[in-house]
């Protein structure tokens, strides 16, 4: 399953744990391939450099793990989902994106949704 992750979805992982980090446990395994884009990836450097004040080299390595266990799409995240062919969306953006419940034909799920469907 081809999965575009959000990057409030890797924060809440890294930060809050939960269910955000089973679905990242679930990428580290290869049990879903996950679609990040530069423009993710930037977006939760910011947030986590400026907001949680994380080092660079602490940044960097996750950065790497993602760009490794993910694929490298050339898009933001519904840009992405097309362009990789995604199977979902999973973000916790309930303003935005959730009560689009689709988009293109990508279903958006919140991450307890999607952890839900893999049953």
């Amino acid at each position: 399953m081809r999965v575009v992750l959000d990057s409030n979805v890797f924060l809440s992982a890294l930060l809050l744990g939960r269910n955000c980090e089973e679905i990242l446990e679930l990428a580290r395994a290869r049990v879903i391939e996950v679609l990040v884009s530069e423009e993710i990836l930037s977006e939760l450097e910011r947030v986590l450099r400026k907001k949680f004040r994380w080092t660079e080299s602490d940044i960097r390595e996750f950065s790497d793990e993602l760009r490794e266990i993910g694929a490298l799409v050339d898009a933001k995240i519904l840009a992405c989902a097309v362009a990789g062919k995604a199977d979902v969306i999973v973000t916790g953006d309930k303003k935005h994106l959730l009560p689009k419940k689709k988009f293109r034909g990508i279903p958006i799920l919140s991450p307890v949704d999607f952890l839900d469907r893999m049953g």
